[in-house]
């Protein structure tokens, strides 16, 4: 039976595996496996395939740099935008710092255990304004997915979030993580911005919120 409940130390270490796990391996096997372009980057794609054809008059290197070098360049942007240690990823260097950070004031994660007490899922939220609280580290192991373990932590964070009163849920996503907007989207959260990281100009991020029915 699936339990939702809040991450202690000692199991710290099996929740920042699962976060890792999240953003890196989903999003650059599905880039490399499953060549999940947007439609934003096919056009840049195109458009330089072109421009090679004007510019050199040669269909074989321009269909090498368009086709192949092009999506090399954007899987190596993606894996950067990922891998690099900003601000958006900084609890994350090591176990004591993650659940130090996760603890503090006005955040908070939950884990999703199985039936054999492992850490399959986790969610967390942080709090932003007396209103508005933002939805963080929503990640499930790659072979529990699709068992309703997303949709219980979900539920679970927003049920957080109404009884405490706030009345907007925030959170921002990678575009390419189609199935997680899919699954916000089903939970009531609706798109309002999509937008291209300033440094990373090929990685479009987008960003959702869900208004809440505040209890009482």
């Amino acid at each position: 039976m699936l339990q939702i409940v809040e991450m202690t130390k000692e199991r710290a270490d099996e929740a920042l595996a699962v976060v890792r796990q999240g953003p890196q391996q989903t999003v650059t096997r599905r880039m490399i496996m499953h060549n999940m372009l947007l439609p934003r980057q096919l056009f840049v794609f195109l458009a330089t395939t072109l421009l090679l054809l004007y510019v050199t008059s040669s269909p074989f290197l321009s269909a090498l740099i368009g086709g192949c070098v092009m999506p090399l360049v954007y899987y190596v942007i993606i894996k950067d935008f990922i891998d690099r240690n900003d601000d958006s990823f900084h609890e994350m260097t090591n176990r004591d710092t993650f659940y130090t950070y996760w603890q503090g004031e006005g955040r908070r994660m939950w884990l999703a255990l199985d039936e054999n007490g492992n850490v399959t899922g986790t969610i967390a939220i942080a709090h932003v304004t007396a209103d508005v609280c933002e939805l963080y580290r929503m990640s499930v192991l790659s072979n529990c997915r699709r068992g309703g373990i997303g949709n219980a932590l979900v539920s679970h964070l927003l049920q957080y979030a109404t009884n405490r009163g706030y009345k907007v849920v925030q959170l921002s996503t990678l575009a390419v993580l189609m199935e997680a907007q899919a699954l916000y989207i089903k939970h009531g959260f609706r798109i309002v911005k999509t937008s291209s990281d300033p440094t990373r100009v090929l990685v479009e991020i987008k960003k959702l919120e869900k208004q809440l029915v505040c209890s009482g």
